[in-house]
């Protein structure tokens, strides 16, 4: 394991690390994120099917981040920017979804 990765991994051994926030590595110090108050994440209901689907991403991304897996809500965010830069693709993609799940 490299220096950095050890580095992390004492700090969060030696600090209490709370579930459901979020941290920043920042010079090799793990530090927490504080959440704005006025915080503009929205909630949003999703299938089954496509929350499978955004894990399975989250997972694989540890290989190409070099074992950082990121949030469930970044991977969902850059999918939808990405999914959603051509407007008529992502209509046509919509239209196609729709008639998936009521066929």
């Amino acid at each position: 394991m490299s220096d950095l990765k050890n580095d992390v991994l004492n700090q969060m051994e030696d600090n209490e690390l709370e579930e459901g926030e979020l941290y920043v590595l920042k010079k090799g110090v793990l530090e927490h994120l504080q959440r704005d108050p006025d915080d503009n994440l929205r909630k949003i209901r999703i299938t089954d099917d496509a929350f499978e689907t955004l894990v399975n991403v989250q997972r694989s991304m540890r290989k190409n981040l070099n074992g950082y897996k990121p949030d469930i809500t970044v991977v969902c965010s850059a999918i939808i920017k990405h999914g959603a830069s051509d407007v008529e693709q992502a209509q046509v993609a919509v239209k196609d979804y729709v008639q998936k799940i009521f066929n």
